[in-house]
């Protein structure tokens, strides 16, 4: 069983994965694909929401992975179920514009909650054995 130490150096680079993910989601669909907007096919408002959300979760994170609380378990639950949300919302963005979105599109918000979805179950996870870790 590992201990505490090596539980909290873990969520920290969990913090720091997620920071940086978010924040390359955010430039991605702020700026990458905001300029690519004919072959992706989702209005510009809504990268910009998804943007801007992205943005929220690296702030989050970053301050997270900086100040690492003795509490780091639930604030790696409170980010890996945001990103859950998250990925629900994209979906349902991207169904919502289903009639509109690019091949280009699919493949990458596809991708991109795919990935979201493994960090997170990754993070519930190791938040869920910090719990169990100190009964």
């Amino acid at each position: 069983m590992e201990n505490q130490q090596a539980l909290k150096l873990k969520a920290k680079q969990f913090f720091l994965a997620d920071a940086i993910g978010a924040l390359l989601s955010a430039v991605m669909l702020g700026i990458v694909l905001v300029n690519l907007q004919h072959l992706i096919g989702l209005p510009l408002q809504h990268l910009y929401l998804l943007a801007g959300l992205a943005l929220l979760f690296f702030t989050y994170s970053i301050f997270n992975y900086l100040r690492m609380s003795d509490n780091w378990s639930r604030y790696l639950k409170i980010i890996a179920w945001t990103n859950l949300l998250y990925c629900l919302f994209t979906f349902a963005v991207v169904a919502y514009y289903f009639q509109d979105i690019q091949r280009l599109g699919m493949i990458y918000f596809g991708l991109e909650i795919l990935v979201i979805i493994f960090l997170a179950s990754i993070e519930l996870k190791l938040a869920t054995k910090a719990g169990l870790n100190t009964i």
